[in-house]
């Protein structure tokens, strides 16, 4: 038999689970058993863990809940004792090693558990953290905690818990209700009422804070409050409190519940929830001054309360020697120390005010091109039916200003100038475009949603503008190359939240099934009975569109396709840098009516995507958005597109390797070829398009969770299934939102 089986449940943990398999890996107790269950994820999740070795059992399974999950690997588990990791934490080398030794001392023990740090950065924390000299030191038998678990006066982290498997059995397993919630605590209970449990006071794990199960906080005392109720019978066998008083014994714990859900509810501003809580604590607990006292600060507020307390304690604390710094010569003057010093006060009293009487949060998106609201508005119109939430929109750019940006997508509430904007208070700022934003000195958290994949401009790495990068609190990367790019520069740290790795929205439609292929060719007016070749050029006065855009069209519908010629936004900014100083709107809508070629007047290339057989461009992120629904690109060869653009080279290789690649000479003859062989080079597609785009179908989800956990509140949207909620399509006569997708509302 294997001494120890250790179990993962893993759910879209696809950027941590290798770190948590290697850290079990390096475990200095060889003897053992890997199990991870997959528990329905929908991002790379299962790709990482058969990268991770060889070594281990995967399970495959509908989403079910982490309870659920374990339980599955606790039926083919073979090892006596049992391990739990969760796939964003990591174990310390020797966390098996003092464990096993512990049973073997102590083997009437039901469970052990121990100590576990926490770290935004656990690699870095478990390199720098060195095991104790004398492990044996300060160890104690098991003994009966029952009491000290039910009341809430000791915890358990289930990424240090180790049990005997008989035990995990005979007890019944983890609830496999999703509403519980916190199934690990109700079984450490059952486990706790019929056997002694040790702890080993030294650090065994890392725990990574802020996960699916810390940000559902509200979630988590509901099931609290279960646990509470079906565990109370448990009190008669293993709580000395019940013994002596049995009706105390439960009110001290109801009481308990009830102050740590007001007090959660306090400090997030549901005063009217938490003056509830409060008052069904007192109900248990009259004699409980702090209580009263939370109770009685519900009719004042918050920021009030805060500002009180924070006085008090400045008070205590006024004859307290201040820490010694290691001054720093250049940075810390007194003139800047001063001047920070102002600056901190002001936003101080500035948050205290505008705090007074607001129920909802204030969030600004700025763009900076049509192209910036079709690839966020997956997002914003996930969060536009919250009513704790008021969404405001700007713009700042010489072409398109706020009213003409957003009025084309019927957005014409709550928009304003970039210069009004910056006199305004924000909760939190979204932006699509470094170097084109709004500066708020009123201070606001930073969301910044990258606006494509083709490495152009140096937006793989843009250390030029590493400072501008650094002031964002949350970097929506669509995939792990460019994270890992961002993190090799310096620019971003890849194991703390800033990090975000969700996916491209933008791209969600193209794979959740909410755009209609037929009824976007009728309404595009197609010849179904021909096939259809969309030509998508980037911006640059370098592009093909410059070089030879009207040789192009005119050799595609030679070939007797339907030709449809959608143009970045950016080749209708008038500029030099942008359009070479064409002015494409007239010009390409002449060549394409001489041409019978169908102009895309939308701004969301996805329906002419969705609808095309073919793809043409030079370099552009449509090239790589193509490859998601497997159907052939050809790349129009112009490499002073790639010089100007900068384009990172590896981005080049990258679209050619599933490309084919043609000059004007022999373009029609290789569309021909491509669409009579469409399944030429379809792998490389495939593999192309899952390296560019993380776990795409998902990817709205994903950033609707992550800007809400940014704003400290429980999102309305689950990362289980699709958001099928599109981009906005522009109002044109060519192509209506209703047949394309839902619509964008205001």
């Amino acid at each position: 038999m294997t001494r120890v089986s250790v179990v993962i449940p893993a759910f879209n943990a696809g950027r941590t689970i290798a770190a948590a398999i290697q850290s079990v890996f390096a475990q200095t107790c060889g003897d053992y058993e890997l199990i991870v269950v997959d528990d329905g994820s929908t991002d790379d999740t299962l790709s990482q863990v058969r990268m991770s070795g060889d070594h281990i059992t995967c399970l495959c399974r509908a989403n079910g809940g982490a309870g659920a999950a374990r339980n599955e690997a606790l039926r083919i588990a073979t090892g006596h004792l049992v391990a739990f990791l969760d796939a964003d934490d990591v174990w310390l080398p020797w966390k098996l090693e003092r464990q096993v030794a512990y049973f073997e001392r102590f083997p009437e023990t039901g469970l052990l558990h121990g100590g576990a740090l926490v770290s935004r950065t656990p690699l870095q924390t478990a390199l720098g953290t060195r095991d104790v000299e004398d492990p044996g030191a300060g160890i104690a038998a098991p003994s009966g905690i029952f009491c000290e678990l039910f009341h809430g006066d000791l915890d358990i982290n289930t990424l240090t818990v180790m049990a005997p498997r008989h035990v995990l059995l005979e007890t019944g397993g983890f609830d496999e209700r999703r509403e519980l919630h916190v199934e690990d605590w109700d079984l450490w209970l059952r486990i706790a009422a019929r056997h002694p449990v040790g702890y080993l006071p030294m650090p065994l794990a890392i725990h990574r804070p802020g996960g699916a199960m810390s940000s559902a906080v509200e979630k988590t005392f509901l099931g609290q409050r279960l646990v509470i109720q079906q565990s109370a019978h448990l009190c008669q066998a293993g709580c000395r409190l019940h013994a002596e008083a049995p009706q105390q014994c439960l009110e001290r714990r109801e009481h308990r519940y009830y102050s740590e859900l007001g007090y959660q509810q306090f400090w997030t501003g549901e005063m009217k929830q938490a003056r509830s809580a409060f008052a069904e604590a007192l109900r248990r607990r009259p004699d409980s001054i702090r209580t009263r006292v939370y109770h009685a600060a519900t009719f004042v507020g918050r920021r009030w309360f805060d500002l009180a307390r924070r006085v008090l304690r400045a008070g205590r604390a006024g004859g307290e020697p201040a820490a010694i710094a290691t001054p720093d010569l250049i940075q810390d003057t007194p003139v800047r120390r001063a001047r920070a010093a102002v600056a901190r006060g002001v936003h101080r009293i500035d948050d205290a005010i505008y705090a007074i009487g607001r129920t909802r949060q204030r969030i600004l998106f700025e763009g900076a091109s049509p192209l910036s609201l079709v690839v966020a508005s997956p997002v914003i119109e996930a969060m536009r039916g919250d009513r704790r939430l008021e969404l405001w929109f700007t713009a700042n750019d010489s072409v398109w200003n706020a009213s003409d940006l957003f009025d084309g997508a019927g957005i014409n509430q709550r928009v304003v100038s970039a210069a009004a904007a910056r006199w305004m208070k924000f909760d939190a700022h979204l932006n699509t475009d470094f170097w084109n934003m709004t500066w708020l000195p009123r201070g606001a958290r930073r969301v910044h949603f990258f606006h494509g994949v083709a490495g152009k401009y140096d937006l793989d790495a843009p250390t030029r503008i590493a400072p501008v990068v650094a002031t964002f609190d949350r970097l929506l990367f669509p995939n792990r190359d460019r994270l890992r790019r961002y993190a090799e520069a310096g620019l971003v740290d890849p194991d703390t939240p800033t990090a975000a790795l969700i996916g491209y929205p933008k791209v969600d439609c193209l794979v959740d099934g909410t755009l209609n292929r037929y009824a976007i060719g009728a309404e595009l007016g197609l010849d179904r009975s021909r096939r259809t070749v969309l030509y998508a050029p980037t911006w640059s006065a370098h592009s093909s569109l410059n070089k030879a855009g009207e040789s192009i069209i005119t050799a595609l519908r030679q070939g007797g396709h339907n030709v449809i010629v959608k143009l970045h936004d950016r080749s209708y900014d008038p500029s030099m840098r942008a359009s070479g100083g064409i002015n494409w709107r007239t010009e390409i809508e002449r060549i394409c009516r001489e041409q019978g070629a169908h102009l895309a007047r939308g701004y969301d290339a996805a329906p002419y995507l969705y609808v095309a057989d073919a793809l043409v461009t030079d370099h552009s992120s449509v090239g790589f958005e193509f490859m998601l629904l497997d159907r052939p690109v050809i790349v129009f060869d112009c490499p002073e597109l790639i010089d100007a653009a900068r384009v990172n080279p590896q981005k080049v290789t990258l679209l050619r390797s599933g490309a084919d690649v043609a000059a004007l000479s022999d373009l029609g003859r290789v569309v021909d070829r491509a669409l009579d062989t469409p399944a030429s080079l379809s792998a490389r597609r495939r593999e192309i398009a899952a390296d560019l785009f993380y776990g795409p179908g998902f990817a709205t989800g994903r950033a609707v969770q992550c800007i809400y956990e940014l704003l400290g509140l429980p999102a309305p949207v689950s990362p289980l299934e699709p958001v099928l909620i599109p981009t906005p399509v522009d109002r044109v006569p060519v192509l209506s939102r209703s047949s394309a997708r839902t619509s964008f509302h205001v």
